[in-house]
């Protein structure tokens, strides 16, 4: 009985464990969990943990997060180094100091303007035609994708190495700007020189070409004015340099596992509750960064599944076999005298009996199917006296579940067993008035097996 109590007690102190829950990464090499991948509008699945739950998604457009609420980071913010070229210094026109030597130096500068601007120009198109491509590589991608999963990671990654998008990369890449501020200086240094000649009462011919310089040099100043820095070429280059290095570092960045976000539903040993976490899908959209606006989120219905963590605890009932011998005994005749003596009317042998078994889980695997656990019930011996009456058994031990219905329950086995009473034995002669075998029964232990079920 002492060692009955202890095993007991032993067994109850698993009783209270059950399965909680929690989210981490999921595991590398995940021991009795299960991963089931979704995509992102696919809604309403119901599972049981541990599980990996993964969503598969277009990450070349879209951001995903497997959270309940939307969260978004501003891309990488490039920067163009802008160096304001310092003032050539504003010296004094030299002595030897012309009309026509303005006139000249203008006509050169006017030159190497035509050639910036038409340079710029150039760089700002070449990057306008690298975005081009990537919006339509962007914008074609949810129909490459398809239905998800690796097959559409792969179509993705595929296309983003053909010859175009390639050329594209590269072509924007190699973008630089430099803005126009120190032709802006020379101009003014040139308008100078032509107001301090104009002051020196030139004769009417240098007068006329120092009225042209003047002329020339304002509509030069304002067609040097958009390619400085804070003008409206260089930012809008810069605001386009900005997109683009937004989507060229998202682009090089994407691996096969950049298309699948992931959640782990980890169910541990708690308390005796059952809990569930719904698993929402929230992102955004981020082909509008191609038109300088925020990305947009995604419009995405439900949860996508629910993940269910059971308690541990299982109540079964089915059928105890106990293997304890427990022998009926009677009056036997003695053979030759014709006299009765005291003998075995039953051998016992194995005893089937019903049981109702409280389970809990150690852990389980292959989706549940197959579980280990700890096991103990109480079963109705009935028998009659002449065995030593009807008791309670006992039966304790590891279990094997399947489906978390259906229990095999080998274990240890607690029940009554009958001896001959009343200092007689096995084959006494039965005293004259003496009409029933006395009869006494005490706990004693042995090999039991259980057969139980869960209800329906």
């Amino acid at each position: 009985m002492k060692l009955f109590c202890c095993a007991n007690l032993f067994l109850g102190f698993f009783a209270f464990a059950v399965i909680a829950q929690g989210q981490t990464t999921c595991p590398k090499n995940p021991k009795h969990t299960a991963s089931v991948t979704y995509g992102v509008y696919d809604t309403g699945e119901s599972l049981e943990g541990p599980v990996c739950v993964e969503v598969y998604y277009n990450a070349l457009r879209n951001d995903v997060f497997l959270t309940d609420t939307v969260t978004s980071s501003a891309g990488p913010d490039p920067t163009t180094a802008l160096k304001a070229p310092q003032p050539a210094g504003g010296a004094a026109p030299a002595a030897a100091d012309s009309a026509t030597q303005v006139q000249a130096e203008l006509t050169a500068f006017e030159g190497t303007l035509r050639i910036f601007a038409s340079q710029h120009d150039a760089i700002t198109l070449k990057l306008v035609k690298s975005l081009a491509a990537l919006s339509n590589l962007v914008d074609l991608s949810n129909g490459i994708f398809g239905q998800g999963g690796a097959p559409g990671a792969t179509r993705v990654l595929s296309l983003i190495t053909t010859p175009t998008i390639t050329t594209a990369l590269q072509d924007g890449e190699s973008t630089t700007w430099e803005p126009s501020d120190s032709l802006n200086t020379t101009l003014l240094n040139l308008k100078d020189r032509a107001r301090a000649l104009q002051a020196s009462s030139p004769n009417a011919a240098d007068a006329a070409i120092l009225k042209l310089v003047q002329t020339n040099i304002t509509s030069d100043l304002t067609t040097v004015a958009p390619y400085m820095i804070g003008g409206d070429k260089t930012n809008n280059f810069l605001s386009q340099k900005k997109i683009f290095g937004w989507w060229d570092q998202r682009i090089k960045g994407l691996t096969p596992a950049s298309f699948t976000a992931e959640v782990y539903v980890e169910c541990r040993i708690s308390t005796n509750i059952s809990k569930s976490n719904a698993i929402k899908v929230s992102g955004v959209d981020n082909f509008p960064r191609f038109a300088g606006q925020p990305a947009t989120a995604l419009t995405i219905g439900g949860a996508v599944a629910t993940v269910t963590c059971t308690t541990p605890i299982a109540i079964s009932v089915g059928v105890d076999i106990s293997f304890l011998k427990s022998p009926a005994y009677g009056l036997v005749p003695s053979g030759a005298t014709g006299s009765n003596q005291f003998g075995i009317t039953d051998n016992g042998g194995t005893n089937p009996m019903p049981i109702a078994m409280v389970h809990w889980m150690f852990f389980d695997f292959a989706r549940h199917k197959v579980g280990f656990y700890g096991s103990f019930g109480t079963a109705a011996h009935v028998q009659s006296a002449a065995a030593g009456g009807s008791a309670v058994e006992f039966l304790s031990g590891l279990s094997f579940g399947f489906f978390r219905t259906v229990f095999v329950s080998p274990g240890w086995q607690l029940g009554k067993v009958s001896q001959i009473n009343g200092g007689y034995k096995i084959g006494d002669p039965v005293p004259t008035g003496v009409t029933t075998a006395p009869v006494t029964s005490s706990y004693n232990s042995g090999f039991g097996l259980a057969f139980t079920f869960t209800k329906p």
